[in-house]
């Protein structure tokens, strides 16, 4: 089914459940006076989304602090989140039509007034929040100027037309309709961190992202190896903490072969050997973190953890750091527009192992 033919399907649904329960539209100037008792937060995709929706989910927190707060996450993230003290209850869905209705009648049990959308699947986080009875709906949808989001007469608002800043100042521009702050841009960390856990006192620790959810955001692997080796040579009291998920193990791998033996035992393989909590934990323990712009870039930066931070295709003054500039450099290299195919196809390879280099040797040497 087609995006234009799910929405008009979603329209369709939306009207009818209107009809029979006969609950009138949203009334959207009513929103910032209501003294809202249950508020449904979604925020069903990526880690990264997580991390960017926290100043809002803290920012509703504080502005309703009576109020029971609801996080609708994916499942893979209910332990991460299980003690996160911004919110009361947790419910998990993965944002597909198929489990939506179980979403709702877990919802329907706690009688949201509010919805408030951050990042979720169109249209089925709307029919969600539609169907539980929310009185309002507010959805983070970044949509060009002149033109109003799928499903927009369901909602009470949504976010600024063509807004270019960072994506944490466009969730909490949206949320000051309600009377929330728009000014305190700290990612929250939503479970409790053991620093300790993987710590090695004496040593100076430098951890290495291998993989994203994209090609275009991974650095190449061989570029990583080139990386490892040239700061062994120069800071040999260095260790190297390669991480990412279960299946970027065969990453990791190809980089021990690219790197000569002699430098193995100066590597730490963590790459699949931790949980989605844990990896809060491991980065916790570094003194830098080498990444594209990938999840585990905004746990560094929530846990202020220093990062070099690479962006070839994504805009950093949308999704890079956000707060505690001293900590964080940043390289921006996008491809010229005469780029070749081959470098269109790995665009990462456009920012160089010597520029990666003489960043991550100044960040040691100021901290």
């Amino acid at each position: 089914m087609t995006k234009k033919h799910k929405m008009a399907l979603a329209g369709a649904l939306i009207r009818l459940y209107r009809c029979i329960s006969r609950r009138p539209p949203p009334v959207p100037a009513a929103i910032a006076t209501d003294d809202f008792r249950s508020i449904a937060i979604y925020s069903t995709t990526a880690l990264g989304d997580l991390m960017f929706n926290t100043p809002a989910i803290h920012q509703l927190r504080l502005r309703y602090p009576q109020a029971q707060l609801i996080l609708i996450v994916h499942r893979k993230f209910a332990a991460l989140v299980r003690g996160y003290t911004d919110v009361d209850q947790v419910l998990c869905w993965d944002g597909r039509f198929v489990t939506l209705f179980g979403c709702v009648r877990q919802l329907r049990r706690l009688r949201p007034e509010l919805a408030v959308i951050l990042h979720s699947r169109t249209p089925y986080d709307v029919m969600s929040a539609v169907f539980s009875g929310a009185r309002h709906i507010l959805r983070d949808d970044p949509v060009a100027v002149g033109q109003v989001p799928p499903l927009a007469e369901w909602l009470s608002g949504w976010s600024a037309a063509g807004f270019t800043d960072h994506l944490i100042r466009r969730k909490l521009a949206m949320l000051s309709a309600l009377g929330c702050r728009e000014d305190q841009l700290e990612m929250q960390v939503p479970c409790q961190v053991d620093r300790t856990r993987f710590a090695q006192p004496g040593m100076l620790r430098i951890g290495f992202q291998l993989g994203a959810s994209t090609l275009e955001r991974r650095w190449p692997v061989a570029w990583f190896a080139a990386l490892a080796e040239a700061l062994l040579v120069a800071r040999p009291e260095c260790q190297i903490v390669l991480m990412g998920v279960q299946q970027e193990v065969p990453l990791a791998e190809q980089m021990i072969e690219l790197l000569p033996k002699r430098l193995h035992n100066a590597v730490s393989v963590m790459v699949g050997r931790t949980s989605i909590k844990e990896a809060f934990d491991l980065v916790a323990s570094l003194d830098l973190l080498v990444t594209g712009d990938t999840g585990p870039l905004h746990i560094a930066i929530a846990l202020q953890i220093p990062t070099v931070s690479l962006f070839v295709t994504a805009k950093p003054h949308e999704t890079g750091p956000c707060q505690d500039p001293a900590l964080h450099t940043v390289i921006y290299q996008p491809l010229p527009e005469d780029a070749p195919e081959a470098l269109r196809a790995e665009p990462m390879r456009n920012i160089p192992v010597e520029k990666v280099l003489a960043a991550v040797l100044k960040t040691l040497t100021a901290r």
